[in-house]
């Protein structure tokens, strides 16, 4: 069996420098929390148990964010990679909502959080569109879109008439700042 992977330099690495160097571990320290991994999450965790004034320390094995923080997308939506009526195959409507609520709310915090102390990591508010290439997903599209508009999330919809994009599209549902986006790497480092 043949392995094929991609090979190259981390982007977000790549075009940064190393804003920081953290202290190495040199003695035994006591903590409420440990976060093993220095990554986006990691740091974000951080954030949270310092603000509520709990002991933490986060440790990384190699540098700050130079793992899988410096090879993702930098895309940030609050929609999971299936849509409400798909996820309701696995789980309940209500809670299929509930994850898309929390994923804005996340949205929401990362900006609470960019507008505090600064925006250090080219964060930028977008819309997003999920969308039909072909016909017989248009009836898919338009049951998602009442759904998202059904539960609260701010949403448009687009037919093959109202489309203003230069692509062929039969539908779409225009999430209305439902995403964002940002340098996962510096936003890491400021965390």
């Amino acid at each position: 069996m043949s392995l094929n992977y991609v090979q190259g330099q981390a982007l977000f690495s790549g075009l940064n420098s190393i804003p920081k160097q953290y202290p190495y571990l040199t003695e035994d320290l006591e903590t409420e929390v440990l976060i093993i991994g220095g990554g986006v999450t990691g740091s974000i965790l951080g954030y949270y148990f310092t603000n509520r004034h709990i002991p933490t320390i986060q440790l990384e094995k190699h540098r700050m964010a130079m793992g899988s923080t410096s090879i993702t997308t930098s895309l940030l939506q609050y929609e999971l990679d299936s849509n409400l009526k798909a996820l309701e195959q696995s789980t309940s409507l209500e809670n299929a909502v509930r994850s898309y609520q929390l994923g804005q709310l996340a949205l929401d915090e990362i900006d609470e959080f960019i507008n505090t102390y600064g925006n250090h990591c080219h964060y930028q508010v977008r819309d997003t569109l999920l969308y039909a290439a072909k016909n017989l997903e248009v009836g898919e599209l338009h049951t998602e879109y009442e759904l998202r508009k059904q539960y609260g999330f701010k949403v448009d919809y687009i037919d093959k008439e109202s489309n203003p994009f230069s692509f062929d599209l039969k539908a779409g549902v225009y999430g209305i700042n439902g995403g964002a986006e940002l340098d996962p790497y510096l936003f890491t480092y400021n965390a």
